[in-house]
């Protein structure tokens, strides 16, 4: 029969085979970027199962000192506005879980055994959570009393709605600046969250910088100057807070859109043109990036331009018609409108190329070779890419803070 030892050894190698999906599993925080907190509760979990099978081992309770990793990832989504009460019920939903994978193991060993497991998760997952509330109890907001974390939140919240900030909220958080550039982030699947966690800490840890989080990521308001007429000098500061580890690496880590400057009266205005920017950003894989409307202009144009949106669809599914006569005008459009190029890319004669874009024009009641048809044209690409809708609906339920 094997012995305790090797029981609690092998149940501790199963638990770890439960963490791959516990991030899918457990309900994800309102308030924070799910890119960010995936990583950090895998990584919790891991700490967890460990200490907990150590104290099943050895009925020693774990320290203060070696709890700390877990008390610092509990503070960190308090700060990012996550209630204490959904960071307990994370941790009891994650032991949850893994006692239910474990059961039928258990069930094998004798009752002694499997009530003494029992009873040992409820004393440490009693111990644990009891510390993380102790730890998180000064963060925690009366009625009539905010802290500064909170009240800079409740004031972003409030200034991106179009919303006065609540009572009592400017006294913690600060006076407003005059002007602030908008910066709505997305972070990109699979992205590193160590980046990640890195930049949302640098743009909230500008003395009068504001920031609002949701599970798709975050939005800054950033201060500017009088001199700051368009926004420069700021986006400047926001370029100084994204770390560049390693330029060799091909995955994306976020997408951004930057609106400056807005007024405070100007500011939900101001969150949609970023929002839009960032999303554009997105589609048209420009990672990495603070994205501003010079950069992308002309897809800009046409993502928010939703009245012309039908005769562009009507343009789109004209070209569907003609796949070969779609493909030629695609590269004839990422060849600067150059038949000579067009030809050589598609290895064809030119005058094959002059016959497809003419089937084109009779297609769509555009002409490519005509500066204004090419431009409709180039339109109703970028739409058929979805870019029509990228444009967040003016209704869409605000961030909480």
């Amino acid at each position: 029969m094997e012995g305790r030892t090797e029981v609690i050894r092998r149940l501790h190698q199963q638990a770890y085979t439960v963490i791959n999906g516990f991030s899918s599993e457990v309900p994800a925080y309102d308030n924070a970027p799910s890119a960010l907190v995936e990583h950090d509760m895998v990584h919790g979990t891991r700490l967890n199962v460990d200490l907990y099978f150590r104290y099943l081992q050895t009925r020693t309770m774990p320290t203060t000192e070696e709890l700390g990793p877990l008390i610092e990832l509990a503070l960190m989504r308090q700060r990012d506005g996550v209630p204490l009460e959904d960071i307990l019920a994370v941790y009891q939903g994650g032991a949850t879980m893994i006692w239910d994978q474990l059961t039928a193991e258990l069930a094998e060993q004798s009752n002694e055994f499997m009530l003494e497991s029992a009873a040992a998760l409820v004393r440490y997952l009693t111990t644990v959570t009891g510390r993380i509330a102790v730890a998180c109890s000064p963060l925690i907001v009366s009625d009539h009393v905010w802290t500064r974390g909170d009240a800079k939140r409740a004031v972003a919240t409030a200034l991106l709605s179009g919303a006065s900030p609540p009572p009592g909220t400017l006294d913690r958080a600060g006076p407003l600046a005059k002007a602030y550039v908008v910066a709505a982030f997305e972070p990109a699947p699979d992205s590193d969250p160590r980046i990640l966690r890195e930049i949302h800490t640098r743009t909230a840890a500008d003395d009068g910088a504001l920031t609002v989080s949701d599970t798709s990521g975050w939005t800054a308001l950033i201060p500017v100057t009088a001199s700051d007429v368009d926004g420069r000098a700021a986006v400047e500061v926001l370029e100084g807070f994204i770390p560049r580890p390693d330029l060799s690496i091909a995955s994306p880590t976020f997408w951004a859109g930057v609106s400056a400057p807005a007024t405070p009266t100007g500011i939900p205005a101001a969150r949609i043109e970023a929002q839009t920017l960032c999303r554009t950003a997105q589609l048209l894989d420009r990672p990495d990036s603070l994205c501003v409307g010079d950069d992308v202009l002309f897809p800009y144009v046409v993502a928010t331009a939703r009245p012309a949106h039908p005769y562009l669809e009507r343009v789109s599914d004209a070209l569907r018609a003609d796949s070969v006569a779609q493909e030629t005008l695609w590269t004839f459009l990422d060849n600067a409108c150059n038949q000579l190029a067009t030809a050589q890319s598609m290895h064809i004669h030119r005058n094959t190329v002059a016959y497809r874009l003419a089937r084109v024009a009779k297609l769509t009641g555009h002409d490519p070779q005509d500066p204004e048809g090419s431009w409709v044209l180039a339109a109703a690409r970028l739409h058929g890419r979805d870019l029509g809708s990228v444009t967040p609906d003016t209704d869409e339920p605000e961030a909480s803070g």
